[in-house]
This record gives C-alpha cells, sequence and structure tokens, in this order.
C-alpha cells in the first residue's frame, strides 16, 4: 500500500500536530475520539476517487483526522468529500464537521459526535472547586498541542454530548426532545408523546432515538 502521504495526495490538510510521546499505534486511549482506536477507513471524493487512510474522529475538534508517520493530520475541504468510510460505518460533511449516517429504515439519522471539554477545578473559596467548559479551554489544549493526541491530560474531562438530527427538505433538523420530534410527524404528536413515557425514551441515547424514529415512520 502507498504511504499515507501519496494516497491522500489532493487533500488540503491543516493542522498538522505531531505526537510529543508515542506514535498512533502505541496509544489506543482516546476519550475524544469516535473510534478506540484508528482504524483503515476511505475517503470517498465528490468528483470521483477513492482514498485509503487510517482514519477517526475528534469529537472535541469535530474534525476527521488521519495519521502521517508519527502525526495527525485533519481532513480539509470537506465541501469536496463526499462520504468517508470507516469499518461498517459512513460519515459526511455539513459545513466544517461531519455527521455519521444511521440507517433507520428509509429515515437516516444523522448523528453529530461533540463533546465538552472540563478543565481542572479551579478554586471556588470555602474549600470548594468550580468546573466549568468553554472553547477557550479547547484553545488552551490545543496550545499545548494536544487536540489530536490520543490522551489529553488526566486532569481534563470528556463528557460526550451527541446531538441527532433528522433531514427535511435539505435541512437538519435537530431532535433533543419530543416537542422537536413532534413537529416532524405531527400526525403521531400524541401516539409519540405516549410512546416516549411509555418506554422513557432518552433523548441522549441512540438506541432510545432509533426505536423512536421507527415507531414514528410506522404505517398508522
Amino acid at each position: 500500500m502507498k504511504k499515507t502521504s501519496s494516497i491522500l495526495l489532493g487533500i488540503l490538510v491543516t493542522n498538522m500536530v505531531m505526537s510529543q510521546s508515542a506514535t498512533p499505534n502505541q496509544i489506543t486511549y482516546l476519550s475524544h475520539y469516535v473510534f478506540p482506536a484508528f482504524v483503515k477507513g476511505r475517503v470517498q471524493q465528490k468528483a470521483g476517487g477513492t482514498q485509503e487512510a487510517m482514519l477517526n474522529y475528534n469529537s472535541m475538534t469535530q474534525e476527521m483526522i488521519f495519521t502521517q508517520n508519527a502525526g495527525y493530520q485533519a481532513l480539509g475541504q470537506p465541501e469536496n468529500i463526499d462520504t468517508v468510510f470507516i469499518e461498517n460505518r459512513k460519515f459526511i460533511p455539513n459545513g466544517p464537521v461531519f455527521y455519521e449516517v444511521v440507517p433507520v429504515g428509509a429515515t437516516p439519522l444523522f448523528v453529530n459526535h461533540k463533546c465538552r471539554v472540563i478543565p481542572p477545578g479551579n478554586p471556588a473559596g470555602y474549600g470548594t472547586t468550580s468546573q466549568t467548559s468553554s472553547p477557550g479551554n479547547i484553545s488552551k489544549i490545543a496550545n499545548n498541542t494536544q487536540t489530536y493526541a490520543l490522551k489529553l491530560p488526566d486532569d481534563y474531562q470528556i463528557v460526550p454530548e451527541t446531538e441527532f438530527f433528522l433531514k427535511r427538505e435539505g435541512e437538519y433538523n435537530k431532535i433533543s426532545n419530543i416537542k422537536q420530534l413532534a413537529k416532524l410527524y405531527p400526525a403521531k404528536a400524541d401516539a409519540i408523546q405516549d410512546y416516549s413515557k411509555k418506554n422513557k425514551i432518552n433523548f441522549k441515547n441512540q438506541e432510545d432515538i432509533v426505536k423512536l424514529i421507527q415507531f414514528c415512520t410506522q404505517p398508522s
């Protein structure tokens, strides 16, 4: 197989960050990545042509990352990419980020993998600490060249904040509660409410969302 640099020829890459302590294959702790390790995947271009690389999705920076030598790079120009295939899953670009496409019959669910970064607790008086998260915290880590590293500093916490969308007339509609979903299926609004209560649907759980969409798309 050709080297990654030649395989990905023609794809603009950004934000090169070299691993400071290990090569990509030496660490498997990926708290802010979707997959537990970088795995072989394919990048399908809209203009045709496919490139292979070791890929993973960084939910902190929301970039598709590939390995090159002992470092990591982000796929650039996502507007020119049609689909990224990793194992048996696929991702499509939506602006600068990638959504995972989860088949649910004829109605695909789009998953935006993201996370919240909680830095070490700061003194808050009376012997307590406070923890907040903001884009500035990510910038602080970035300044330490660790946004692409496989392991963040031990005193940082990563909290997944996955978002779910359904697409209608070319628009992505977020579904984080019953009201938002019922708006997309107005004829089943009451039924959705009842189903959600009886089955204790958690709108942060992908399996629950898939079951709910399957219920919504069943013939009346």
